[in-house]
């Protein structure tokens, strides 16, 4: 049974404010704009961080990050499944609600294995976002990634000034297998993808010619940096 104060816990309350969003939404048959989409994006990450740090202060709950993290893709895919079933006609939150699942379940075997979870998380969702942008032609999308793109940047650079090589005298180095080579694997694989994205036309009425042009050069940019790195 959940008690008084348990629905009035942060990650209750952004459980509640993400279905009862959607649910209006959809029942209303209300496009999704741009701030619509931050908001989504926003409290799904901070219901992920703040049950994630719920786990970590908890005698038990450090084993328990991957199955949490499978757990959000789990949300996520039942309530695209809901719009999918509802065939609500604003396509752009359905592809936005999968992308969250696929981040997800990315994110699960780095996050059990004591990983940052949050340089995946960006980098994954920057990734989904912006093939929804150009290949979707959901421009949106396209302006979202850019920031994306920062954010996961900036985290990855946070992750290696942060590294440790030892945690102990006595531990063995790893080169090669662990979370932190897994993580730049990862973002690697992510933005060599976006990279092949960012070079397809977008004939899309509605895209920013600015956006689409930075992302042209950033994108590679950072490829180029992080490859050398």
């Amino acid at each position: 049974m959940i008690s008084a104060s348990g629905l009035h816990s942060p990650p209750f309350s952004s459980l509640v404010f993400y279905v009862s969003n959607l649910a209006y939404k959809i029942s209303k048959e209300e496009s999704f704009d741009l701030g619509d989409v931050t908001l989504i994006l926003l409290n799904a990450f901070i219901y992920y961080g703040i049950g994630y740090f719920i786990l970590q202060n908890h005698a038990t709950g450090t084993q328990l990050h991957g199955l949490f993290t499978l757990g959000n893709a789990i949300i996520h895919f039942m309530v695209s499944l809901v719009i999918y079933k509802k065939k609500f006609a604003d396509k752009k939150i359905f592809y936005l609600i999968l992308a969250m699942v696929i981040t997800f379940i990315t994110m699960a075997v780095p996050v059990q294995l004591d990983g940052s979870y949050v340089t995946i998380f960006w980098t994954v969702e920057a990734a989904l976002l912006l093939y929804l942008g150009r290949i979707r032609n959901i421009a949106i999308y396209e302006k979202l990634s850019l920031p994306m793109i920062i954010l996961a940047f900036g985290s990855l650079l946070h992750d290696w000034l942060n590294y440790d090589t030892y945690t102990n005298s006595e531990e063995v180095v790893r080169p090669l297998l662990n979370v932190d080579f897994l993580t730049a694997c990862i973002f690697i694989a992510a933005f060599a993808w976006m990279y092949q994205i960012s070079r397809k036309v977008n004939d899309n009425p509605e895209k920013s010619v600015r956006i689409e042009n930075l992302l042209t050069y950033l994108i590679p940019a950072i490829l180029l940096v992080v490859g050398l790195l």
